[in-house]
């Protein structure tokens, strides 16, 4: 599970993270299995850890990653 002291290690600002958890993230319990919370949480996670390996903003990749 995905969770906002993760995503903060990441270096995703706190306001944009809260904003994202609260108001875009909880959509996904109204769409399909295959675009389901879970998957969201799965494509942030991995999204994350991929912008480590380049000179990616957190922030851009967290809010690209969450939108559905």
């Amino acid at each position: 599970m995905m969770t906002k002291r993760i995503i903060l290690e990441y270096g995703v600002n706190e306001e944009i993270c809260d904003y994202v958890m609260t108001s875009i993230i909880p959509m996904y319990d109204g769409f399909d299995k295959g675009h389901s919370r879970e998957h969201c949480e799965y494509v942030v996670s991995e999204a994350l850890h991929l912008s480590t390996f380049y000179s990616a903003d957190p922030d851009m990749v967290f809010v690209a990653a969450a939108c559905p």
